[in-house]
């Protein structure tokens, strides 16, 4: 058995070229997964409101274009992901607030405001005076 030394090692068996790859290649899947994850990462600050109220920002959109927008127009505006957008829609198609038309030739659905009649209260109104 010999002896080994600091010079020996790091010269002479050759692991100092495969511990530099080892580390590139580390280096490289680290940057990688971070690149992956970054469409993934949680909401903050004003993109949060978004996620909290969007069902109530695609109604002002609708309102205040006058008219239907396309799917991809309000995601666009919203700037979140297709999945948020179409399951916003989904549930405010299923409570009767919009309704969506597919639109084949655009590949994306048409959504239009659905027209709410007012509540009105069954209580006569009590006069003060």
């Amino acid at each position: 058995m010999g002896h080994w030394n600091a010079e020996a090692w790091a010269l002479g068996s050759g692991s100092l070229p495969f511990l530099a790859l080892a580390a590139l290649g580390l280096l490289v899947a680290a940057l990688l997964i971070l690149s992956c994850r970054r469409g993934e990462r949680a909401p903050d600050g004003a993109e949060e409101a978004v996620y909290e109220n969007m069902d109530g920002q695609i109604n002002s959109m609708l309102l205040q274009a006058g008219g239907p927008l396309t799917q991809d127009t309000i995601r666009d505006s919203l700037k979140v992901p297709v999945a948020a957008v179409a399951r916003t829609l989904e549930a405010m198609e299923k409570r009767g607030d919009v309704r969506r038309e597919w639109l084949p030739a655009e590949y994306t659905y048409l959504v239009h405001r659905t027209e709410v009649e007012p509540r009105r209260s069954l209580e006569m109104p009590r006069f003060i005076g």
